[in-house]
Formats: structure tokens, sequence, C-alpha cells
């Protein structure tokens, strides 16, 4: 029995989209399911309740928790917890106002070298 290639490739195809079909789609994780939520978390949403935050959802809210708790420099942490509530870090961190302006350094290291460099060519 001699099967086309094509024949072979519907055959294929055909098991391919079966397959697809018949495979279960992930569910995803639900955050208010205490197993899948983090040690973090849970410590942020009791303080958030223990100090009547409206929503642990709000950003301000976060970053009334980590200056509380003196996280300010604790980046691992807001990380994690601005994966899990959807705030970019950055947003977090210009919040607490802890952030540094490595523009303005790197921009004074330029001038810095720039004098140095001056100084050593007209010492030629």
């Amino acid at each position: 029995m001699n099967i086309s290639e094509s024949k072979i490739r519907q055959i294929i195809r055909e098991e391919l989209i079966q397959q697809l079909v018949e495979q279960e789609e992930p569910k995803a994780e639900k955050l208010d399911d205490l197993e899948f939520k983090s040690a973090e978390r849970l410590a942020y949403e009791e303080w958030a309740s223990l100090n009547g935050a409206v929503s642990v959802e709000v950003r301000s809210t976060l970053v009334d928790y980590l200056l509380d708790q003196g996280l300010e420099n604790s980046h691992d942490l807001h990380d994690k917890l601005c994966k899990e509530f959807g705030f970019k870090h950055e947003d977090i961190m210009s919040s607490l106002g802890t952030t540094s302006d490595d523009s303005e350094t790197e921009e004074s290291e330029k001038i810095l070298n720039l004098e140095a460099a001056i100084k050593e060519l007209a010492a030629l």
C-alpha cells in the first residue's frame, strides 16, 4: 500500500490537532489561594489590613509598607512584590525617593575624565 506524501502530512496534521485539543490548558495560579501567596506577600497584606489600607493593590500602600518596615533597600523584596502586584520597580523606587541618579554621576565622571585628559595633554 502506497501512501502519498500529502496524505502523510494530512495524517500528521490531524494527529497534532487532536493532541492539542486533548491537552488540558494549564490553570492560572490564583493569587487569592494561600498556597500561591509568598510569605512576603502575606506579611504585606497582613500589615495593610492592620494599618487600615484601602487596598494592597495600590502602589502608595506598598510604598508606605516599605517605609514603615524599613525595607527601602530590600530590592529583591521590591522586585518580588512588584511582580506579584504588577508594579514597576522603578516606580516604587521613585516613590520611595531613594533613586540614585546614575546619569548625573556618570556625567560628572565624564567631566572629571575630560579635565584629566586636558591636563595630560597640556603637560606634553
